[in-house]
């Protein structure tokens, strides 16, 4: 485009610090003001956010827009980790998650994470919002709520099996409030069975991970993502709608062919269409009109090869 000047100004400032062995604290805020261009800015008018970085408020042909991220980290004992903040959240090997990622902007949460012998185990609640229509007035932000679990168990020293579940729920509205559910608050249980109890509409998926250590310094990892599924359309091959499912497969080698910093990856996704979205769509898989897993959210296939070589203060990077 030649009709708007291309630029990002921005800046921030971050502070961190440890109180005793068992606490962290960390805040973090950015604003920036841009002029994007065209492939961007057509993508910030369509979702009125920009991506990964919070609302998008228009300033002449250009856009404002800020973030800000804080948390607090507490290690109670040796087995567990408590962590309350707005920032996001990453599951999985790859470049990319078909699980959760941290493309989308933050949002609130808590975080536990459980670590015995050879078990991981992560409970993860969020506060996140739909900005249709809000005209950039939080006040008017549609809020949605998500519970997930995240059971990692290396059931060999080079296999990791891994099982992920969310629910997203709205607040409901004037007619029917609704707020944080706390049927959800169970951090042991899966959500479909306490879904069919209350006989729940919320939008509900299930995952599963598989990484194998071929090498020292070698992985191959998959996700297996399920938001609806029924055999026998699978096996009709009819296009079903809700056949919905997402898939990934990769391998990273790091010291590639014995050279100090040196980082290989070649990654394949493929998500059907309609993955991620449900019948109220103020319950789809999504924050400040972003996708909460891959970026392109669904309906494509995608293969990344990235290569990264660091030494010294230096950093070379292809993908």
């Amino acid at each position: 485009s030649t009709s708007v000047f291309t630029h990002r100004f921005g800046g921030g400032a971050w502070l961190e610090g440890d109180i005793g062995d068992r606490l962290t604290l960390h805040a973090s805020g950015q604003f920036w003001n841009e002029g994007l261009p065209r492939y961007l800015d057509s993508l910030a008018r369509a979702t009125q956010v920009s991506a990964g970085e919070g609302y998008a408020y228009r300033d002449g042909a250009g856009f404002n827009h800020h973030d800000w991220n804080a948390y607090a980290s507490w290690d109670p004992g040796k087995y567990f980790n408590f962590t309350l903040g707005r920032g996001k959240n990453f599951f999985g090997e790859g470049h990319r998650s078909l699980f959760l990622s941290d493309e989308a902007a933050a949002y609130p949460y808590l975080r536990i994470t459980t670590s015995v012998w050879r078990v991981r185990y992560v409970n993860l609640f969020t506060m996140m919002n739909d900005v249709r229509g809000a005209d950039g007035d939080p006040s008017r932000f549609s809020r949605k709520y998500t519970s997930m679990h995240y059971l990692s168990v290396n059931a060999h020293k080079r296999i990791n099996l891994a099982v992920f579940e969310a629910i997203v729920w709205s607040q409901g509205d004037s007619l029917n409030p609704r707020g944080f559910d706390v049927n959800y608050l169970n951090p042991v249980i899966f959500y479909r069975p306490v879904e069919y109890n209350l006989g729940s509409p919320d939008n509900a998926l299930l995952g599963f991970a598989l990484s194998i250590k071929p090498g020292e310094h070698s992985l191959i990892y998959a996700q297996l993502m399920l938001d609806e599924f029924l055999m026998k359309e699978v096996r009709a091959g009819d296009g079903w709608y809700a056949n919905k499912q997402a898939m990934q497969a990769g391998i990273v080698a790091r010291d590639a062919f014995g050279v100090k910093g040196l980082l290989l990856r070649g990654e394949w996704n493929m998500v059907r269409p309609f993955m991620y979205t449900h019948s109220d769509t103020r319950q789809n898989y999504a924050h400040m009109g972003q996708p909460l897993a891959h970026p392109y959210g669904s309906n494509f296939q995608e293969l990344i090869g990235q290569v990264e070589w660091s030494h010294g203060r230096w950093l070379h990077s292809i993908r």
